[in-house]
């Protein structure tokens, strides 16, 4: 529960005297005016830190952050680069867009179990980010939140989580495991793109949809089982996938493939479609891979266009 103490006089006067500036209740944290603030010890009967309140203070190493605080709005910490001591409350319920963007110093975000909400590119470009647990009663996980997090080696994405979303975690070129829970129903656009390490992959039997390149140039993944509950492949979902030599489809009638799902996947040399599978709506799904003429030549009864009825043009994806 949220600490309703009101604000130690002293401690406010302290802070307005580093340059913080409040609101009139003095439980909103609108602003740090001190640019070259190192440290910040935020008073007690503080419950949000207001939007851009420490934006730009690249300076700011160490921010120390009382219990009672509920939120941490909007770009509070954008690019506070060499912030590598920060606590976040057992109070704390929402991290909002952009909070901790680019702050590059950071190493370890220990999320309490009471945060529920981590907005779009909360901790886009922590390069640095090495450790990150997220709570179990996490029920949102905003596009891009962890984008180019490229230290983090490893995500237990929480039940609460439903969908993963545009770029969540694109660029994590050091992530080797990403554990996605049945209940996910839909992995969106470039929502691992460039993830470089990612070796073990399974999606559970949840997943209805992939969506475009949601796994574009993990060139260290090497096999990946697709459930039957699979109905929608978007166009690149795999592409550049080097390694990936193994590849499991849907067995599933509805299964639709979009353009290049396997494109330039050279190790991809033989693929087996399962027998409930009578029609692929997809017919340039395997141009560019290793087994682009073992498909031509022993599914070709399978598709829906003829091989040469489509001029595919690129798309900006």
């Amino acid at each position: 529960m949220p600490d309703n103490t009101p604000a130690d006089s002293a401690s406010i006067k302290n802070a307005e005297e580093q340059g913080l500036i409040f609101s009139k209740d003095k439980k909103t944290l609108l602003k740090c005016t001190n640019r070259d603030i190192t440290e910040v010890v935020i008073p007690d009967g503080v419950t949000v830190i207001g939007e851009k309140a420490f934006c730009f203070c690249q300076k700011l190493i160490r921010a120390v952050i009382p219990d009672g605080v509920i939120k941490i709005d909007t770009m509070a910490f954008y690019s506070c680069k060499m912030l590598s001591d920060i606590n976040l409350p057992d109070s704390l319920i929402e991290i909002g867009n952009s909070a901790f963007f680019n702050c590059e110093m950071l190493a370890d975000a220990e999320l309490p179990d009471s945060v529920i909400s981590i907005d779009c590119w909360a901790f886009n470009d922590c390069v640095s980010l090495i450790s990150v647990n997220l709570p179990a009663q996490l029920t949102h996980l905003g596009d891009a939140a962890f984008r180019n997090c490229c230290s983090l080696s490893r995500i237990n994405i929480p039940e609460g989580i439903k969908l993963i979303k545009a770029w969540t975690f694109a660029g994590c070129t050091s992530l080797t495991e990403a554990i996605i829970p049945r209940g996910v129903t839909e992995i969106r656009e470039h929502a691992f793109h460039a993830c470089t390490s990612l070796v073990n992959l399974v999606i559970p039997d949840s997943v209805t949809s992939i969506g475009t390149a949601a796994f574009s140039q993990c060139s260290s993944l090497i096999s990946v089982i697709l459930p039957d509950s699979i109905k929608k492949i978007g166009s690149y979902a795999f592409y550049e996938c080097s390694q990936l030599n193994c590849v499991r489809l849907p067995n599933n009638s509805e299964l639709d493939l979009s353009f290049e799902v396997f494109k330039a996947c050279n190790s991809l040399v033989h693929v087996t479609i399962p027998e409930k599978i009578i029609t692929l709506y997809g017919c340039h799904a395997f141009d560019g891979a290793g087994c682009e003429d073992q498909v031509k030549h022993d599914y070709s009864h399978l598709f829906e266009l003829d091989w040469e009825s489509l001029e595919l043009e690129d798309d900006d994806w």
